[in-house]
Order: C-alpha cells, then structure tokens, then sequence
C-alpha cells in the first residue's frame, strides 16, 4: 500500500547484508536490479555492487554521479553509525 500510495519505505535491520537484501526484495522495498552493499575502508564510506561482476568499489560521489543507474543501497550498521559521527 505505502509503494502504490508513492511513500518510499526503508527497513532497519541488525541482519547480514546479504540477508536484508533478500528479505527486502521478497518485502517490495528493493526492487532496483542493483544494489550496493556499503563498506568502511581507511574512514570512508564505499559502494560495492554485488550484482556486478566487476565489483569495483565507488565512492559516493561516483556513484550518485551516474545518473543512468537504478539501484538501491544496503548500509551496514557499522558504516550507518560512522555516517552519523
């Protein structure tokens, strides 16, 4: 009902990334066929998509730069509470 009225939905959740991406699919939260996993490395937030079999890892600028992509983001718990330091 919240995605046919126009409301995005975003789930919290303490699972495995892999785990809530599924979980979000089967759910009708993710829907986009790429989603980025995120990653704390040297301090700094990175993007890695899985769906790709290159698996380059993007800052958030490259990857918000590209506006011809769809995808969703999957932030792990870690990488949230740095975001929020």
């Amino acid at each position: 009902a919240l995605n046919r009225s126009g409301i995005r939905s975003i789930m919290a959740t303490g699972d495995n990334p892999f785990t809530s991406e599924n979980v979000g699919r089967s759910c009708g939260i993710i829907k986009a066929p790429m989603v980025y996993q995120s990653e704390l490395v040297n301090g700094k937030v990175l993007w890695r998509c899985f769906s790709r079999s290159d698996m380059k890892l993007m800052t958030s600028k490259e990857l918000l730069s590209n506006t011809t992509l769809s995808f969703d983001l999957v932030c792990c718990g870690h990488v949230f509470e740095h975001i929020l330091e």
